[in-house]
């Protein structure tokens, strides 16, 4: 399910182009109608979530049947922007925020400096998905779909890649906690060989 979510515009974009809206939209059914019955079989943890993102696609499929218009098709992106705007937003009015969440998985000692830095990075992330799902709109609405293919298929992806390896060097330029992998050791020898070294850094290497 996730492959199909992150690939989705690519898929929809080529099946259109070459076999037009209705077999698009007969394919995201074949491929989502045999997810569904597994769901049903197979009582997952995370049922619920992946039986809404099921039953939405499966919505706009039926509906771009219908009516034979991409423009449904072309709803999905922004819906699951604006479910994750209200996920993250949630969590900064019932604590922990989401990135502390996450950065609790790998790392439960946080520091007050650090909780704050998860909480700023949080609204980051909360301003990014509403943005995000304004622009996949505007695009939907009143751009080619040649230009929706490639903001939701490309763009919106390197400027997440963006956000969080950004985020990911700020952290570590502030906090330390450099683990013994590839990527961390590069960034503890960059980082440290130009600054002054902070007296709160740790290394966990070992």
């Amino acid at each position: 399910m996730t492959i199909l979510l992150v690939g989705y515009p690519i898929i929809v974009y080529v099946v259109i182009k070459y076999f037009g809206v209705r077999a698009a939209a007969l394919l995201l059914i074949t491929l989502l109608v045999p997810r569904a019955i597994h769901l049903k079989i197979y009582n997952r943890k995370d049922f619920l979530l992946i039986l809404v993102q099921v039953v939405s696609v499966l919505l706009l499929a039926s509906l771009t049947l219908v009516f034979k218009n991409p423009l449904f098709l072309q709803q999905l992106p922004a819906l699951i922007s604006l479910f994750l705007f209200c996920s993250f937003g949630f969590t900064l009015f019932k604590p922990p925020p989401m990135v502390e969440r996450f950065a609790r998985l790998v790392q439960d000692d946080l520091t007050h400096d650090e909780r704050s830095h998860c909480r700023v990075v949080t609204y980051i992330w909360v301003g990014f998905f509403l943005i995000h799902a304004v622009i996949i709109e505007m695009l939907t609405l009143v751009a080619s779909f040649d230009a929706w293919t490639v903001y939701t298929g490309v763009l919106g992806y390197i400027f997440m890649g963006i956000i969080f390896s950004g985020e990911y060097i700020v952290r570590k330029k502030s906090f330390g906690r450099f683990k013994n992998n590839l990527l961390d050791r590069c960034l503890q020898h960059i980082l440290l060989n130009h600054q002054v070294k902070n007296p709160n850094i740790k290394n966990e290497g070992k």
